[in-house]
């Protein structure tokens, strides 16, 4: 049985966790402050956030908030969300999406470039994790966050569920 939840972070310096199980659900299985100073909560058994949902919350604490549900550690559908502009939804273990009946959408780099807040050197570390395949899709969360530098590669090895060599 793998997890089934929510992985999310936001550079808010709120309580991520309450606010997360008070809106989906679940409880707080992690909750830790990378050196990025991006908050990083895990909740099992939180139920799927809609879309509207996660922009409502990012809009409520003003700031950016990733919000992954894991679907039994095979997929993970990720939700960027900025206040006050679009999300982009990306997915890690894209091949396992369509076993959860979840649309995949595939970005070029210069789109992820125009639509993800980070460096263009990140975009190519970004496209590398949304093609790999993860044996627990929540280390592909995690490994999202590395690819845009929230954490350091070494912190998300010790933080893997499994092996991050896909």
């Amino acid at each position: 049985m793998g997890f089934w939840g929510i992985v999310a972070f936001s550079p808010w310096t709120g309580q991520l966790g309450a606010l997360l199980t008070e809106s989906f659900g679940g409880e707080v299985d992690a909750d830790w402050v990378e050196a990025s100073g991006w908050r990083f909560v895990s909740v099992h058994g939180a139920h799927v956030p809609e879309a509207s949902e996660v922009r409502r919350l990012a809009e409520e604490i003003g700031s950016t908030l990733v919000c992954a549900y894991v679907a039994d550690s095979d997929v993970a559908w990720v939700q960027w969300q900025p206040p006050g502009s679009d999300a982009i939804a990306l997915t890690v273990n894209p091949d396992e999406a369509d076993a959860y009946g979840l649309d995949v959408e595939t970005f070029d780099d210069a789109t992820l470039a125009a639509t993800l807040p980070v460096p263009p050197e990140a975009v190519p570390r970004v496209q590398a994790v949304l093609s790999a395949d993860y044996g627990f899709a929540e280390d592909g969360v995690l490994a999202l966050a590395c690819a845009v530098g929230l954490i350091d590669a070494d912190r998300l090895r010790e933080l893997a569920v499994g092996d991050l060599e896909p």
